[in-house]
């Protein structure tokens, strides 16, 4: 025990919460010490929720994890945890960092614990496993809330082992996307949920694994559009004019979605975005959305404020509390934010940009990609990155 929890902390701690200084809430839930009321509840609540999820979707559960919930980075640290939001640890416990302590997270890892309890044993490719993670915490970063949820395309081979998972997982967080987008559509193939827990059953009695990845889907009756996630058919956009227009369709785009006739070199498009940023800035939220194929900017600049005046280290809790009450009236603090650098993935076609607050980098990064439709090539996004 004693070399154990020199090297690997946090097999550790989820062995013996109470050994890290962790207290019990309720059977199976642990926290720091030392928290407010409201905020015991706090935890208390994301992880019923979670639990509520992956019950939901697997039809009722069959592994009874540990979690461990820090709602600080020296707990945190204490206990074993890194940089990462959550982790499953060797998929029987599910610790979750201050940035994790919500039920979409929380049920992501612990989505990982039920599904390897029914496999038991069986093999699976890890992408399966990271894309149905993203799939039963129904991650609004990764998956669009209705019809094709794809947000970014996927057809092509993706990683099969935890260790080239996270090395490429690291390189390119959209990974997860690509993940989610083929599991999400396998399953809405499939038929649901019930398609996933009848690939388990048949997997935990010994079947190998089917050839499911989505190298050639077709997703009937979606349209190649903006607006509604990846499109499972792309037509080939005309290539008489690289040039670049803005459209005028009200139907289909805002005034100012910039359209490509053929597929834009990186610098027009980051240049699109840079644009895209000064507008949120100075609080034009509504022209910002214009230049690209938006996705919720509520969503977006809550990630930001979270990421930025929220995570302060020089704010107190209560400005904390009215910060989070009133950013959605006052929205002053963008001007404090700036761009980082750009991280193209090796595809070309998507990207995250680094957010800066105050001129040091934040948590949240911003996911763009570029992608096909009839009218041409647009920018897409952007998607928040913890």
């Amino acid at each position: 025990m004693a070399l154990t929890a020199i090297a690997f902390p946090s097999v550790a701690a989820t062995t013996c919460p109470g050994c890290y200084g962790l207290e019990r809430l309720q059977p199976g839930v642990y926290a720091e010490p030392g928290l407010a009321p409201a905020e015991r509840r706090h935890v208390t609540e994301v992880v019923e929720q979670a639990n509520q999820r992956v019950r939901d979707f697997f039809g009722g559960r069959a592994s009874t994890p540990d979690v461990l919930v820090c709602l600080s980075d020296d707990c945190y640290r204490r206990i074993g945890g890194g940089r990462e939001r959550g982790i499953a640890v060797l998929n029987r416990s599910v610790m979750l960092s201050p940035r994790g302590a919500d039920p979409v997270i929380a049920s992501h890892e612990l989505a990982h614990v039920e599904f390897h309890a029914r496999l038991h044993g069986a093999e699976v490719p890890q992408w399966f496993d990271e894309g149905l993670a993203v799939l039963v915490s129904d991650d609004p970063r990764y998956l669009a809330p209705t019809g094709d949820r794809c947000l970014l395309d996927s057809r092509r081979p993706l990683p099969v082992t935890l260790q080239d998972w996270l090395r490429a997982a690291s390189a390119d967080p959209q990974l997860y996307a690509e993940a989610a987008c083929q599991v999400s559509r396998w399953a809405g193939t499939n038929g649901g949920k019930e398609a996933v827990r009848t690939l388990i059953e048949r997997l935990s009695t010994g079947q190998a694994f089917p050839d499911i990845q989505m190298s050639t889907a077709v997703v009937a009756g979606h349209r190649a559009g903006v607006g509604g996630g990846c499109s499972g058919r792309h037509r080939r956009p005309s290539r008489a004019s690289p040039t670049a227009r803005s459209v005028a369709s009200s139907n289909l785009y805002d005034l100012a979605v910039r359209i490509w006739t053929e597929s834009p070199a990186k610098a027009d498009v980051e240049a699109v975005v840079r644009r895209y940023f000064s507008l949120l800035r100075a609080g034009k939220i509504p022209e910002a959305e214009q230049l690209v194929d938006h996705s919720s900017v509520r969503h977006v600049l809550k990630s930001l404020w979270s990421g930025s005046v929220g995570a302060s280290a020089d704010a107190d809790e209560a400005s904390r509390s009215r910060a989070a009450d009133e950013w959605e009236q006052d929205l002053s603090w963008l001007r404090e934010l700036g761009l980082g650098g750009f991280n193209w993935g090796h595809t070309g076609s998507h990207f995250y940009v680094e957010v800066t607050y105050r001129a040091r980098i934040i948590e949240v990064s911003l996911g763009f990609w570029v992608k096909p439709t009839d009218a041409g090539w647009v920018v897409a996004g952007p998607s928040t990155l913890w």
